[in-house]
């Protein structure tokens, strides 16, 4: 994994740990505020000591016991829970009216109607995100002041992440069709590593550039040595391919409906294990297309923990 320098303001010598962020549905970074450690003495948001919840989400057991057996059987598969994060917030300012202004751009962030995500930096891991609302109202930590006269602020955040697990930068593999290896046919392959350094289990997403011209692409059904063969797609399409069995596979741009060709193609309904370090060599393969025909696989990188979790 890649190292990354704990973030720091040369200005004001004090890192900020953590950032809340307003993301587009097209997953561009509208906005961002910078919340500090508890040592910094500027303007802004800082977070305190006693957070809990961003190490691990809440799991229940599922468990079997027969009419005379001793004890009981766990399930091989818990069942990980939403998180619950708690963490304090506290704000400050020079002046009531500056501190006003604070807590106004905190709450444009944390809201109980939509997500921002929080992300979380670490002196050894790359950064991570989870995505949070409120999950119940803030409550203040200190005595408030009349309106006007309060240029500090305290707040226990209560804070609900529905999809439980922390994503790191995901990994990409690109090919492109003329740089592949032609194999007969009108075919070119290209190998691509199945790995996951997550300690999550990932399903792997694909994608193309815009068609050029008909093409038939052929990608890893993960790394079981199976392949999946899409249906045919015609110039100026782009395609989506989702691996988990809990989506439609198959999405093109132009919203027609050749998601329901893909009924009798299915990947395997695992994804790829946990900490799978060691590359499992796998065949991407495009028919037709054009020399500028691109396919590119991400593995999204999931954690369990805000930070560690990696495996040398």
């Amino acid at each position: 994994m890649i190292a990354v320098t704990y973030p720091c303001d040369p200005a004001e010598n004090e890192p900020r740990p953590v950032q809340l962020i307003l993301r587009n549905a097209a997953g561009q970074d509208v906005d961002t505020l910078n919340i500090y450690g508890k040592e910094y003495g500027g303007e802004g948001v800082t977070l305190a000591e006693g957070y809990d919840g961003f190490e691990h989400a809440d799991v229940t057991i599922p468990r079997e016991s027969g009419a005379y057996m001793k004890g009981s059987k766990p399930s091989d598969i818990p069942r990980e829970n939403e998180r619950i994060m708690t963490f304090i917030l506290g704000t400050q300012a020079a002046t009531a009216a500056r501190c006003e202004d604070v807590e106004t751009r905190l709450w444009k962030f944390l809201s109980p109607f939509f997500e921002c995500v929080m992300r979380v930096y670490s002196h050894r891991s790359e950064p991570r995100e989870i995505g949070i609302r409120l999950e119940r109202r803030p409550k203040s930590m200190i005595k408030r002041k009349g309106p006007g006269k309060n240029r500090f602020g305290a707040w226990e955040i209560v804070a609900l992440a529905c999809k439980p697990d922390w994503q790191s930068q995901e990994l990409r593999f690109t090919v492109k069709r003329s740089e592949m290896t032609p194999i007969g046919g009108g075919v070119y392959e290209q190998m691509v590593p199945i790995v996951n350094y997550g300690d999550q289990p990932s399903y792997p997403i694909f994608a193309s550039n815009q068609l050029e011209a008909a093409t038939i692409v052929t990608l890893p059904d993960r790394n079981t040595g199976r392949t999946v063969t899409l249906p045919s797609l015609t110039a100026g399409r782009e395609f989506l391919v989702r691996t988990d069995p809990m989506l439609r596979t198959l999405l093109v741009r132009d919203q027609s409906l050749q998601w329901a060709k893909m009924n009798a193609r299915a990947f395997d309904d695992d994804p790829i294990p946990r900490s799978f370090i060691e590359p499992y060599m796998a065949p991407i393969r495009i028919q037709g297309g054009t020399a500028n025909t691109e396919v590119t696989m991400y593995v999204p990188q999931f954690w369990q923990r805000v930070w560690g979790g990696e495996v040398a």
